[in-house]
Formats: structure tokens, sequence, C-alpha cells
């Protein structure tokens, strides 16, 4: 097959300063009577863009049978002036250039090329190529949405897999056949597979298929069930409720509310392991220093949070200023570690280094924290660019 592209007309291939030039040689010429020597024949006038072609060699990015990963959120693979354009439901697609149909505008004033219009960013309808692409900064196309599946954002049509469900139909118009709508509401209702309650599922894949009814996905990646709301490990129910003896609790390291058994007094507890259950109410995880895990205490405890109310702490543990725990306290100029939670100094008394040696000092006195109001004793003053201490004056 021969490519050719075309240089353009005269006009648009040449610069101002070398039209200008060429016009005051045609004016010269006339003068002197050269355009009308019997021995030269009038120029022909400018066909157009084709009227002048060359030869360029081939490009495989150039045809459409060439098929290229285009994966999402990814550098695109088919360079400048080209987007590579997914033809499914996968990451394989085509390149597609710039301008041309079924390709993204330009962003230059000449969007697209000649008799195609720039709809939506894009030169008339993606329809040729698929609808389905990456959408981050730019709006899909006519009858599509910006949708989120299995991570990543796709431009995907009304009524398909994992698109948003059509509006105004009937419920049974508002998918293509053989899915139906997860009716979510606010318009944000998408059209997917439905699986009935206790079928498998994938709860680490989203966008082309749901639970039926008051169910959710439920389970490991790739062996998930479909389980109803409220039930162990399944979302809470829309009132916060869950099933007896378990409680709407938001796991560790888990964005989303899910019914949980709560775990009961002196049990082992994580605060680092996504998705642990939080412990039973009046009770917090202990957990030493930067150790992950723990036992389930009673608030106020040694090492459990403090209370919200006086008394903070049990008996003579005092509640931690920097890790809000109840703590041991240390006497005044006892060894003390600061970035323990173990141990903290008395009241207006902080943990400072003594001669490389970190011990209790009372704020306010020479070597000690600047106290309230950036205030230190009698010939002092407080060095705020060495760490609010009081230093010499």
């Amino acid at each position: 097959m021969e490519y050719r592209r075309g240089v353009g007309a005269l006009t648009e291939a040449a610069g101002p300063m070398s039209v200008l030039a060429l016009a005051l040689a045609l004016s010269g010429s006339a003068s002197l009577g050269c355009a009308s020597s019997a021995g030269v024949a009038p120029a022909p006038r400018d066909a157009g863009p084709e009227a002048l072609s060359v030869d360029v060699p081939p490009d495989p990015l150039d045809d459409p049978m060439t098929r290229i990963d285009c994966p999402p959120g990814r550098p695109d693979p088919c360079g400048p002036g080209r987007h590579c354009i997914a033809v499914g439901p996968g990451i394989l697609g085509i390149c597609v250039r710039d301008g041309s149909r079924g390709g993204l505008c330009r962003r230059s004033s000449i969007g697209c090329d000649e008799g195609i219009p720039c709809l939506a960013q894009w030169c008339e309808q993606n329809r040729h190529f698929g609808p389905r692409t990456t959408c981050g900064d730019r709006r899909c196309g006519l009858n599509e949405g910006c949708v989120e599946i299995d991570g990543a954002l796709r431009c995907v049509t009304f009524g398909e897999p994992g698109g948003y469900c059509r509006q105004g139909a009937a419920p049974v118009e508002a998918c293509a056949p053989g899915l139906q709508c997860d009716n979510v509401g606010d318009n944000r209702s998408r059209c997917g597979r439905p699986i009935p309650l206790g079928g498998p599922c994938d709860p680490a894949s989203s966008g082309l298929s749901y639970c039926e009814g008051e169910a959710a996905c439920v389970g490991a990646a790739g062996a998930g069930l479909c389980q109803p709301l409220g039930s162990m490990g399944a979302p809470c129910r829309a009132n916060s409720s869950c099933d007896p003896g378990l409680e709407c609790q938001l796991p560790v390291g888990r964005a989303g509310v899910t019914c949980l058994r709560p775990v009961a007094r002196g049990e082992r507890c994580s605060v680092v392991a996504p998705g642990s259950a939080r412990c039973a109410r009046g009770l917090s995880c202990a957990v030493a220093d930067r150790e992950g895990e723990g036992t389930c205490q009673p608030d106020g405890s040694y090492l459990a949070l403090c209370r919200e109310r006086a008394p903070q702490c049990d008996g003579a543990l005092r509640c931690h200023p920097e890790f809000t725990v109840c703590s041991t306290v240390l006497a005044m100029d006892a060894p003390c570690l600061p970035e323990s939670n173990r141990t903290t100094c008395e009241r207006n008394v902080s943990c400072v280094s003594i001669g490389g040696v970190y011990r209790c000092r009372l704020d306010g006195t020479l070597g000690g924290r600047c106290a309230r109001g950036g205030r230190c004793n009698f010939g002092l003053r407080c060095d705020s660019t060495g760490g609010q201490l009081c230093v010499q004056e």
C-alpha cells in the first residue's frame, strides 16, 4: 500500500515572510511583461492540500490492525500527536492520531481534520474504535461517563458493563441485555452483572458486577461471596446496625464501616494489621512503644487510652501528653525516654536532654522546657531556636 501525506496549500505551508517575498516577485515580473511571454504557460491554480504530496514511510502505529498495550495510568505509548484508544475492557488498544476521526481533538485552534467536528474533546464520536479509554483530565464523549473499573478511570458508554445506567428509560432498558442497574441512586447507578446471594464474587474487582439486593462481596481477593449487609465482615446496614454479637466498626487501616466481632478484654489486638477488629466499647488496645500488637484493656489502665473525663487514668498513672495513653510517672531528674509511652514525667515537668542524657526537668528551670507563655525563672530566657528551652540570659 502506498502511503501519501498532503503537504497543504501554499498559504498554509509557507510562513508570512515567504508569502510576502513571493508576492513581490510576482508583481515585479508582471511589470516586466514576463507573465505574457509566449514561452511560459500560466501557473496552474492551487488545487488544495492534495495537489502537492510526498512519499512517507509507513508507520506501523498508524495501522488500525496494530494492537499495543495501553494500561490506564501509564505513559501513553503512542508518542506525540497520538493517543492510545482501548478497543475493549482490557488494556489492548490502537494508536489514533489527534484530530482524526475517532481521536482526541487537538489543542490548537483547528481541533479536528476538515469536515470533522470536535464534540466533547472527541473528533465526532469515538464509536469506531470503542468508547473506552482513560479519562483522568479529559471529558468523555457523548453518551459516555467516566467511571472507575478495577481502580482505573475509564470512559464507558451508558448502559454498557460498568457504565452509568441510561437516564429516563424503563428499568429493563437502562442497561444492555444481560445487565441490570444497581439502583444506588443519586445519578450514580451503574450497569453490571447481578450476582445472587451466596454467589462467588471478587471484592478486589469493581464496576462490572454487583451483589443483588441488600448484600455485599465479602472475602479475600478473588474468593469472595455475596453476603447480607450486617453479617460478619459485611458493611453495616444503613442504620449502622449489625447481626447480634457484632458491632459496626471502622476496621484498622480501612475506610468503610464493617460489622465485626469486638475483641474482648484480655484478648490479642492489633493497631497495624489492616482489617483488624477494634476492642469492645470501653476497652482499647494497650500497645507498648512501637509494637503493633497488644491486648484489649479497660480505658484508663496501664498503656490503654486515657478516659475523656476525670479521672483520666487509674491510681498513680498519668495521661501521657504525647501518646494520650496512661503511663507510669517518673520522679524529678529521673532518666526518661521521650519516644516511649511506658513512662512520663510529672505535670509541669518535661523530658529533656541534659548533658546528652534525657531526664525529667522542671519547666522554667535551667535546661528545662519554657513554661507556659514562654516564661523562664529569674536570670533565664526562653530560647525559641533551641527547642523552647530555658538558657542563661
